[in-house]
């Protein structure tokens, strides 16, 4: 009766999940289409607030892009899609670091996911107060790709670090796979939404 409880919680909010980005994904697309800009608060119109607010857009593209890299690398493997998450909640908050033949359930899944978000919400953050600095002068730029660069590489190497004793089951290949994925796709949505950044780009490889 408890394992059918929680499969009908953890169905409910991937549910609630699934309808919340289908509904985001509608507006922005409809945002897009008429030729106004994503949808922020009126507070948000200052250049602080708008680097916050690209900053948590970032974080969750980030989030998104590694989780959808685990599961599809899951699903080729023949694994259930959440079996990362599922592994790493139970080595990160239940001290579990064999999982063995087991039913996905969802608070190890959920737990996980929480702190991943946030650590990504705090990356993007990071992200777009770099480039907030970057887009003040090229010296800015430079410093701030630097201390990206610093950031995502230990950022990278804690994350090996944790993940050492289910190495057996996350591979480093598929933790550098999906870091770089993600990056790319933050670095994409940074470079689409500053087009002075564009331009400074531009004229450094002029």
């Amino acid at each position: 009766m408890r394992q059918e409880h929680s499969h009908a919680l953890y169905q409910g909010l991937v549910a609630g999940v699934i309808g919340y980005a289908v509904v985001a994904l509608f507006f922005m697309v409809v945002n897009l289409v008429e030729g106004r800009p994503a949808p922020r608060e009126v507070a948000m119109r200052q250049e602080h607030s708008h680097a916050l607010y690209q900053g948590l857009v970032a974080g969750v593209i980030g989030y998104a892009v590694v989780a959808l890299f685990f599961m599809v690398v899951n699903l080729v493997a023949g694994r259930p899609a959440l079996f990362t998450a599922d592994v790493l909640g139970l080595a990160l908050f239940y001290g579990v670091a064999d999982a063995g033949a087991r039913a996905i359930e969802p608070g190890p899944v959920l737990a996980y996911n929480g702190a991943h978000l946030l650590v990504f919400l705090l990356l993007g953050l990071a992200a777009s107060w770099l480039v907030f600095l970057s887009e003040r002068g090229p010296q800015f730029w430079y410093i701030g790709l630097v201390i990206f660069i610093f950031i995502l590489f230990h950022m990278f190497g804690a994350f090996l670090l944790v993940t050492e004793p289910i190495r057996a089951a996350i591979s480093s290949w598929s933790i550098l796979g999906a870091s770089l994925a993600a990056d790319l796709a933050m670095a994409a949505y940074f470079l689409a939404t500053h087009p002075q950044l564009r331009a400074e780009l531009a004229r450094t490889d002029a």
